[in-house]
């Protein structure tokens, strides 16, 4: 089994599905292994759980829809789901909210349109901005990265265990000083101590350029939305630096680097031509920027994929290369 939407692979080698899935597994390490270290076990925790979640629910549709529940998991693609939505997801959040949004991922965005290959949304995005839209509270606290050693009853108990290990997240802190300046500062990065999330955004990158070296994904997608980040950050932040957060701060804080490798480049769901996978990473980035500087959400990532999820047909309908017979329609 390929990889493939209506038009073809997005991976310059052709692998399996399996294969594909693997290697994004594997990727995906150094930078669950730093948020491990900074963030302590709740990241595990929710690994464990979205996992567990996510292949029962995974298997109970593939039985619902008599299909063979070893060869459905076989390809991996409810594991890879997994793990990108454990990750994405605050640390010790209770573990009905990461059932719920595995729910969501698996259940609605996955397997009610056809299964792998059929879903037009990243069904680990679905599952994140459901829990981000109901439970906004939940989702916008972090264990701070001082607690290496964070407990893992809270995931369990709920967060009243949690009233001093949490703290605000920078992109919290710069929303807060794009919209009252005259209390807040905005945030730095600051090179000679780099905060934990810093070092995440270097582990992905580490694993995304690890995935550009063996072929799984495509450079086009990567860079064009750092790219295009760097520099409609760099724009603003020209303009008013007070205002406006730089461009280090948007490519190396919150989820950028991610979404670069491990998100947009989902094969599934995103543009299949390679002019419109840079249409479609360049819309990301935008948007990007424009939800964490203007929207009631300091990170914007998940809405920006899902919204250009829903602009692929069109942008497949003018980039994609018609035959000679479509022409003459």
């Amino acid at each position: 089994m390929k990889v493939v939407n209506q038009h073809g692979s997005q991976t310059k080698a052709k692998l399996s599905s399996q294969e594909h899935m693997n290697q994004l597994l594997l990727a995906t390490l150094p930078g669950s292994a730093v948020l491990s270290y900074a963030y302590g076990l709740g990241v595990v925790s929710n690994l464990l759980i979205a996992v567990f979640s996510c292949l029962a629910f995974d298997a109970l549709m593939l039985r619902l829809r008599q299909k063979s529940v070893m060869e459905g998991l076989k390809d991996y693609s409810a594991l890879v789901t997994a793990v990108l939505l454990g990750l994405a997801l605050p640390p010790a959040l209770h573990f009905s909210l990461v059932v719920l949004a595995s729910f969501f991922a698996i259940v609605v965005a996955k397997q009610l349109y056809g299964g792998l290959g059929q879903n037009p949304f990243n069904p680990a995005m679905v599952g994140y901005v459901v829990l981000l839209i109901s439970f906004p509270s939940a989702m916008s606290t972090w264990v701070a990265p001082d607690h290496y050693y964070a407990v893992l009853e809270p995931a369990f108990l709920g967060m009243e265990w949690l009233d001093g290990m949490t703290g605000s997240t920078l992109l919290d802190q710069s929303k807060l000083a794009s919209l009252q300046p005259d209390i807040y500062t905005l945030p730095d990065v600051y090179w000679l101590n780099p905060p934990p999330m810093v070092w995440a955004n270097i582990a992905f990158a580490m694993g995304g350029l690890y995935l550009l070296w063996r072929g799984v994904i495509r450079w086009h997608l990567p860079f064009c939305f750092l790219l295009s980040l760097a520099l409609i950050s760099a724009l603003f932040y020209l303009m008013d630096s007070t205002r406006f957060s730089s461009p280090l701060f948007h490519l190396l804080v919150g989820a950028s680097m991610m979404g670069a490798f491990f998100i947009i480049t989902d094969p599934v769901s995103g543009a299949t031509s390679r002019k419109g996978q840079c249409v479609f990473a360049v819309g990301v980035a935008v948007l990007v920027f424009v939800l964490r500087e203007w929207s009631n959400y300091p990170e914007g990532l998940a809405f920006a994929v899902l919204l250009m999820n829903m602009l692929v047909p069109i942008i497949d309908h003018y980039t994609v290369p018609k035959t000679a017979n479509e022409r003459l329609l």
